[in-house]
This record gives C-alpha cells, sequence and structure tokens, in this order.
C-alpha cells in the first residue's frame, strides 16, 4: 500500500526523529515504509529478538514490557526498536498492542538506503535517533536517581 504524506502529516508534530525533517525529505521517506495493523495483544517485537525495524505509532496504544513488567506505554507519535536497531542489540524489551494499533514501520534496510542515496537526510536521520536515545537515556538516569534518593523502609527496601 503507498503511503501518502497526508496519512502521516497528522503525527509528524508527534514524532521526535522526524524532526526538522523537510516536507521532502519526509515525502522520500514515504516509500520505505510500511503500514501495519495490530490487535489488541498481538506481540509486535518479542525481547531478545533481533532489530530488524523502528516502529512509529499511527494509532493505539503499545505496552513496553521487559520480563514481564511493564515499563511504558506509547502511543501516537512515539517510536520504538530505533535504540536496538542503531545499538546493533537485541530487543531489550517487548512491545505488545493493549488497544488495535496502525504502525509506521521503517526497515534496517530503509536506512541503508537513505544512507546510499541521501547522505545528508542520513545524518539528520541518525541525529533525531541520537537526541531520542539521550532523552530517554536522561529520563531514565532521573527515574534511577529519584529511586536512589528516596528513603528505605525498615526492610530495606525503597518506597
Amino acid at each position: 500500500m503507498e503511503i501518502k504524506y497526508e496519512s502521516i502529516h497528522d503525527i509528524i508534530p508527534h514524532i521526535p526523529i522526524f524532526g526538522a525533517l523537510t516536507k521532502k525529505e519526509i515525502n522520500d521517506l514515504l516509500p520505505l515504509l510500511s503500514l501495519v495493523e495490530y490487535k489488541s495483544d498481538d506481540i509486535i517485537i518479542e525481547q531478545k529478538g533481533s532489530p530488524n525495524n523502528i516502529y512509529l505509532i499511527k494509532k493505539g496504544i503499545i505496552s513496553v514490557r521487559k520480563n514481564n513488567i511493564e515499563l511504558a506505554k506509547l502511543t501516537m507519535g512515539d517510536s520504538f526498536g530505533e535504540v536496538e536497531l542503531i545499538g546493533i542489540i537485541p530487543y531489550i524489551a517487548s512491545c505488545i498492542a493493549i488497544t488495535p494499533c496502525t504502525i509506521f514501520i521503517l526497515p534496517k534496510k530503509s536506512l541503508y538506503t537513505i544512507k546510499k542515496e541521501n547522505p545528508d537526510f542520513f545524518i539528520k536521520l541518525i541525529l533525531n535517533i541520537s537526541r531520542e536515545c539521550c532523552r530517554r537515556l536522561a529520563k531514565a538516569d532521573n527515574f534511577l536517581m529519584e529511586i536512589l534518593e528516596s528513603p528505605m523502609n525498615q526492610d530495606g527496601d525503597y518506597y
């Protein structure tokens, strides 16, 4: 199915990895994307699986789970899979559809196509992905510091 700019236009402002991309760059990206529908409870990626795609949520809610513990809920405009794909590491968590979801998928091979055909665009996209990874790392660091700075109960557990 061909993806048109209008179908993604409404979520572009909500997708950090598309930050500062021109309309032309986004139009160049569209043929490389596929649009996939998932039902509630569908497993989109599995923890420890091999990373092959970057996922961009158009519609729906995703649960990010590690060892069956929910770490986050993702919604429209959120992306996942980019940390593992860029880092060349197995998926660190599973992502499961909580509601019916519509997701744009950018395959790994498409990143290579962008790199080969438009290096400047590739650099901008990778920089945006890197920034998103840094924001997540800072958020995780802040969360960890809150836990470490919180008082312990009598059992030695954090409140």
